[in-house]
């Protein structure tokens, strides 16, 4: 450490650390050579022994804070099931089951009636199919889902996941930063449909009878209004939103998965009148040691990282007097020799050729000049 230079020297081991970092993610299992450290915001998860379990009852982070306890109300226990159910991509294929047999039943239902049923009726009739002998569905876990959580719910004041801390409403209020903006990506980009913003309210841990243990975290929020002109506004150009403070989303659905959040930032404006003074501009927040990975046309493969590795090399080389650009091929045979192309070996030669030339012109020349000293002495 130079301490001449102090600033300097944080800055270069910020760079060599991020260096490291970003190097690591090459290897499928991370650097070998770099220390298991968490770093701010980063959880490492222990390794799930069953193979089987579905994601949604994997740990997606690390709680923050103490450890509390309480009951669901009725319309919580209802809501945090309807949710699980309908985040679950095992569960899907009951759900298409379900709404073949309502639409059979009643084939003029739109689509909105029919997410309406869904959402009444399709717990009820999901845990009565799935424990229907005739049906023979012998997955623990989907026999599990079907049951439901139990009442008693674990909370907490935060929760570290995606590379963001999270921070509850009552728990944030005294501290100097803001960690409780909360945004869940829509499912449909329309006039009608956007992102969802709110805060984060509580920090609920659901877990499901039977072994072995099954926990589910969710987010339960508060969601201000979705309705474009009215409680969200977003730029046609620069895609900058706005969120109005005061109005709040009409329909009751508080929980998000834990994992499905990521983190922003609600910045007011600087004024106590006009039409901007209820209204906060939303700043989206950058996970920490995360990549931004660009949407390719299959979101089912993540394209390997490129590397420049078959690539011919460029030598620069003077040959004569001239400067030449000599081009190798990047294989290497066991002796660890280059192999270069053939038109290069001819461009070599024919070089050598053309020195030799000079160079015999040059010895002729000399050969045919007279030698004035020799002239003088027989004069």
């Amino acid at each position: 450490m130079n301490k001449a230079q102090v600033e300097g020297s944080i800055s270069i081991g910020y760079i060599m650390d991020e260096a490291a970092k970003f190097a690591s993610f090459y290897f499928k299992e991370g650097d070998p050579t770099l220390p298991l450290k968490e770093k701010r915001n980063e959880v490492y998860l222990d390794d799930i022994v069953d193979d089987d379990m579905f994601e949604i009852f994997k740990p997606p982070g690390k709680a923050i804070g103490a450890e509390g306890k309480r009951y669901l109300a009725d319309n919580e226990y209802t809501a945090a099931h309807l949710y699980i159910l309908m985040n679950c991509p095992e569960v899907q294929p009951f759900i298409d089951v379900f709404i073949t047999e309502k639409r059979k039943q009643c084939p003029n239902l739109n689509d909105e009636v029919v997410n309406v049923v869904t959402e009444q009726e399709f717990p009820s009739w999901f845990e009565k199919y799935v424990h229907n002998r005739a049906n023979k569905i012998s997955n623990h876990y989907i026999r599990t889902i079907a049951r439901g959580p139990l009442r008693e719910v674990r909370t907490y004041n935060g929760y570290c996941v995606n590379g963001f801390k999270f921070h509850t409403e009552s728990y944030g209020s005294y501290r100097a930063i803001d960690n409780t903006g909360v945004c869940i990506k829509g499912s449909v980009y329309n006039e009608t449909e956007s992102d969802y913003y709110g805060t984060l309210v509580e920090v609920i841990e659901l877990e499901f009878e039977a072994l072995p243990v099954k926990r589910t975290v969710l987010f339960k929020c508060e969601w201000f209004d979705p309705t474009p002109h009215i409680g969200i506004v977003v730029h046609p150009r620069y895609k900058l939103v706005d969120v109005h403070g005061k109005k709040r989303f009409n329909k009751y659905e508080p929980f998000v998965l834990a994992v499905q959040a990521s983190q922003v930032y609600y910045c007011e404006y600087p004024c106590r009148t006009g039409h901007r003074k209820d209204w906060k501009a939303v700043c989206k927040i950058k996970a920490r040691a995360q990549i931004d990975i660009p949407a390719s046309q299959s979101t089912d493969v993540i394209e390997p990282a490129f590397q420049n590795d078959e690539n011919d090399v460029i030598i620069e080389a003077v040959v004569g007097d001239e400067d030449v650009l000599l081009v190798a091929s990047s294989e290497m045979d066991t002796s660890g020799d280059v192999d270069v192309d053939e038109h290069l070996i001819d461009h070599e030669e024919e070089t050598s050729d053309e020195e030799e030339f000079e160079n015999d012109v040059t010895t002729s020349e000399e050969e045919d000049e007279p030698d004035l000293d020799d002239s003088d002495e027989n004069e």
